[in-house]
């Protein structure tokens, strides 16, 4: 909780306008975000909510304001506190997967940016598919290979159903998708710079 007052004070004292982000669980997705916001860091008081296993992982080698949450209540203080302009999510669609928050609170929450008029963007590391995806798409036997045949189908279908109810609340968000992805076409190569 001291970390979250020491934010708020930093959000005071600097007259910019500020930026939440906040981090799933996976590890890419800080990489993703880190390279978004780095080349706004002086334009922008910017502050990044990190799960406890991240922000262990990666305390101090940040140039930025990071706080660490375990809990959608969290999530949700910090965002009260820091009455953020903008709050990007890295990723909105990996939040309820990977148990940050439920669908109601993701739900919730995000009925509440824009009910507060915010912006809000989402990396979407689905590229969109998220909505058409099928038990075949699903895979659960690295996860657990001792789980039976028919458990796993039954568990592959409720994936399914529940990353179609994520794409239904966040279908109007704007997405953040990688280089060479125009309209979804995945046909772009990435620059030769990469």
């Amino acid at each position: 909780m001291n970390a979250l007052l020491n934010t708020t004070k930093l959000m005071e004292t600097v007259e910019q306008q500020s930026v939440l982000v906040v981090v799933s669980h996976d590890f890419g997705e800080l990489a993703y975000a880190y390279d978004f916001i780095h080349p706004l860091k002086s334009k922008y008081a910017i502050c990044i909510a990190l799960p406890e296993h991240i922000y262990q992982s990666n305390r101090g080698a940040l140039d930025f304001q990071c706080v660490q949450y375990t809990s959608d209540d969290d999530i949700l203080s910090l965002y009260q506190k820091l009455a953020p302009e903008y709050v990007l999510l890295f990723s909105a669609f990996l939040l309820v997967p990977n148990g940050v928050l439920s669908l109601r609170s993701l739900g919730k929450f995000i009925a509440r940016l824009k009910r507060d008029r915010k912006v809000l963007i989402s990396s979407d590391p689905f590229l969109g598919m998220a909505a058409s995806f099928t038990v075949g798409d699903v895979n659960l036997e690295r996860l657990n290979p001792s789980i039976n045949r028919l458990r796993q189908y039954l568990l592959k279908c409720l994936a399914c159903l529940e990353f179609r109810r994520i794409h239904v609340i966040l279908e109007k968000i704007p997405r953040l998708v990688p280089f060479g992805v125009s309209d979804m076409d995945i046909g772009l190569e990435p620059p030769e710079s990469y």
